[in-house]
């Protein structure tokens, strides 16, 4: 609801033509003018006439009040009379609308103040001004709430900050102009904008505007002439785009080059020596200065020694000489920067790397030749052979413990296990040993247990096993002696190459400029190996084997000399990189084996249900083995192929005995299934033949990388034998892989219980 006092005033007092009215009214007035409010309210002689009329009013009734009191005595005074008490209030109500006027005659004041200031150009202070002529409003506002002067003084209020708004974007404009074509830029800076405008209040004005973002003008408009600056002007200069920078009068324009052709460092600094010299000396406003030296002092050092000087090395050494005698205005650049205080004194970084220039060349050229490897190693791969010999990156043909070769014949007795048990002429070999290693017939009839009933016998000492043929030492020695001597093979990429002449092309250029050059060499092998998973993806065939033949052919070629320079600790990242594929290789076979293998649920029931599973697994593991061997056996040398093969075959052999020795019960029928399980299995013993070395009769390539391998054939031979036949096994040293729980544990699923199976029991525990 609407203030009585401004409602007064608004129909009665200020519109003359109300038809509301009343001139008997004491405190009604007539204007002398015949305006409307809003114009009366607003103008010089509106307020005039209002507060002469209520002035007027006021004193009338003052006197009138005056000659009642001088009239009545000082009794009648104590209560004074209807007409006094009206008169009283009267003047209490005038007097309020006194105020009233006085405070529209405050806020009409804000408004010329503001006006005047805007016509002097006084910008930022009429803003300042309109904030508080805005807060005087709010004041008004909440005392008089609901009145429409304060509508109409509010519209007045934007009116003026329009036009505010416009003359800074209009002066903004008219004061900073970028000019571009194809042979030049150019900024043109006025400082006097027009007669009462000028740069300097534009600015100040502008920080009012960003600061408080008042009247809607765009904010970082200081931002936007500065990125102008950098993008028209400065970067120009420093990417090697201007041949010469002139001003003239309140104008610097920029010669773009538009050949191949480079500018040298002469003109270059000289460029760049005017353009920041026409930027301090035209933007005179100190704060603004002083965001253009803040803004710009970095940028010009950081990119000059990191781009724009090192574009103009010479691409040779031989040209370093006269190179760097030019050096000398880099100096002089910075003791420009001084002067104008847009640098510390204490800074010298371009003194610095004028000091540092050779070094600087030699990592310049470091970069260029990391762009060249970049570009080599994504350019597409292609295969080639490479042969080197086996140990010179330091790998290593990892061994079983070694075996005795045993083998079961009518003299049993020719045998044997180590060097305690050595029998060095015929009298010792017919001795039986103290662990009972022969039978005579007495032992034959009381021991001679079988599969079947408890009774039946069997001539144990006419008996011949079919026993798993493992090697002796010295055909071990000679057969890895033989793997590891011959020039081994493999598939590399011709990154190999590629590297290696870029460093040998980097160490040429470089040699006589540096005592580092062995580090510098390490960063560019460091940048081959950060892009590995990059280079060698799924494109490649064999990706991690490439790989691997790649980094050990890199160290093989670093050990040999063949690629100059290259440090122990360099070549040595590389041998462990290398291992690190191989180690990614072996971990994703043997989770697939494993895979496979838990398909097969331990082969639990691998007669009925289970069947088909256990088949199916096996034949999972065979077909991924075989693959295996095919694919490593053509990418990369056979000492790593086999190495591979077994880890991996180790993984499938150790989960299929667990597995097994796992089971409670074994019948007749499952141990038969479980052994052609075996059987299958170690026909993959041909996967590991050595092309160039024959495989001789009984000679077992997989024992030799299978740690497990021979274990395996026997569990397969004690699924298939008698209680008889195991014990004697055990006793003769044969089962020596087997712990004594796990062969007790195979007995009680082989074999029901019984008295033979309590003694078989007690002997394999050593009771």
């Amino acid at each position: 609801m609407t203030h009585p006092v401004i409602e007064l005033l608004e129909s009665e007092v200020l519109s003359p033509e109300s038809s509301a009215k009343k001139k008997d009214q004491p405190y009604f007035f007539e204007l002398e003018n015949d305006t409307e409010w809003a114009s009366g309210i607003f103008c010089q002689a509106g307020l005039d006439e209002i507060s002469r009329g209520l002035d007027k009013t006021i004193e009338t009734f003052i006197d009138e009040l005056v000659s009642l009191t001088e009239s009545t005595s000082p009794i009648e005074l104590v209560v004074q009379s209807e007409r006094e008490a009206s008169l009283a209030r009267e003047i209490d109500e005038n007097f309020t609308h006194a105020k009233a006027v006085n405070d529209l005659w405050i806020l009409r004041s804000g408004v010329q103040e503001v006006d005047v200031l805007v016509e002097l150009g006084e910008l930022a202070q009429a803003l300042s001004s309109l904030d508080t002529l805005r807060s005087r409003l709010d004041v008004f506002g909440k005392t008089y709430p609901g009145s429409i002067l304060e509508i109409d003084i509010k519209s007045h209020i934007e009116s003026i900050a329009k036009t505010i708004k416009d003359r800074l974007e209009n002066g903004w404009t008219n004061a900073i102009v970028f000019g571009t074509d194809d042979k030049s830029n150019s900024l043109t800076v006025k400082q006097t904008i027009q007669d009462d405008l000028t740069l300097q209040s534009v600015y100040e004005a502008l920080q009012v505007l960003d600061t408080k973002d008042k009247v809607g003008l765009k904010s970082n408009r200081v931002d936007y002439l500065l990125r102008t600056i950098e993008r028209n002007i400065i970067d120009p200069i420093l990417s090697l785009k201007v041949s010469s920078a002139n001003v003239i009068e309140d104008k610097l324009e920029l010669a773009l080059e538009n050949s191949d052709k480079k500018p040298d460092v002469n003109a270059i600094l000289e460029a760049l020596t005017t353009a920041v010299k026409f930027l301090q000396d035209s933007f005179d406003p100190p704060l603004l200065s002083v965001v253009i030296a803040k803004r710009f002092a970095s940028i010009i050092i950081r990119k000059l020694t990191s781009s724009t000087l090192p574009g103009l090395f010479p691409e040779t050494s031989k040209g370093l000489s006269l190179f760097k005698k030019q050096l000398g205005i880099v100096i002089d650049f910075e003791t420009f920067l001084n002067q104008i205080k847009w640098i510390s004194p204490s800074t010298r970084d371009l003194s610095n790397w004028v000091d540092d220039f050779t070094n600087e060349w030699v990592i310049y050229r470091k970069t260029t030749y990391f762009d060249e490897l970049r570009l080599a190693v994504f350019s597409g791969i292609e295969l080639e052979g490479y042969s080197a010999r086996e140990g010179a990156t330091g790998t290593e043909v990892s061994k079983t413990r070694d075996k005795k070769e045993l083998k079961a014949s009518d003299s049993n007795d020719e045998w044997n296990w180590n060097d305690e048990e050595d029998h060095n002429n015929e009298d010792d070999k017919s001795q039986p040993s103290e662990k009972g290693n022969s039978y005579n017939d007495d032992q034959a009839e009381e021991d001679s247990w079988g599969w079947g009933e408890e009774g039946d016998e069997g001539d144990v000492k006419q008996k011949t096993f079919d026993i798993p043929q493992s090697r002796d030492d010295s055909q071990a020695l000679e057969t890895s002696q033989e793997q590891l001597t011959f020039l081994t093979k493999m598939t590399i990429s011709t990154n190999v190459n590629a590297i290696a002449r870029i460093i040998e092309k980097f160490a040429a250029e470089v040699m006589d400029q540096t005592t580092s050059l062995t580090n510098h060499v390490s960063d560019i092998v460091d940048l081959y190996q950060s892009l590995l998973p990059l280079i060698y993806n799924t494109s490649v065939p064999s990706p991690l084997i490439i790989s691997y033949n790649d980094l050990v052919a890199l160290a093989t070629e670093a050990e040999t000399g063949s690629i100059p320079h290259v440090s122990e600790k360099t070549t040595e990242q590389l041998k462990q990189l290398a291992n690190a594929q191989l180690t990614k290789v072996l971990e994703e076979s043997q989770s697939k084996i494993l895979s496979y293998l838990t398909k097969a649920n331990r082969f639990e029931d691998c007669t009925g249900e289970n069947l088909e599973s256990s088949e199916l697994a096996i034949a999972g593991v065979m077909g991924f083995m075989r693959n295996r061997a095919e694919e490593w056996k053509q990418y990369t040398s056979y000492p790593v192929t086999v190495q591979l093969l077994g880890s991996v075959l180790e993984t499938a052999v150790a989960a299929i005995i667990e597995a097994i020795e796992s089971h409670q019960d074994i019948s007749e029928e499952e141990s038969v299934q479980l052994s052609n399980i075996i059987t299958t299995i170690t026909t993959l013993e041909e996967i590991f033949d050595n092309p160039q070395v024959e495989r001789k009769e009984g000679q077992s390539f997989a024992a030799f990388y299978v740690p497990s391998w021979i274990k395996f054939q026997y569990l397969n031979e004690i699924l298939q034998s008698k209680l008889a036949d195991i014990t004697y096994m055990h006793s003769n040293g044969a089962l020596v892989d087997f712990s004594s729980s796990e062969l007790t544990r195979l007995i009680k699923a082989l074999f029901v219980d019984s008295e033979y199976r309590r003694r078989a029991i007690d002997e394999v525990s050593g009771l």
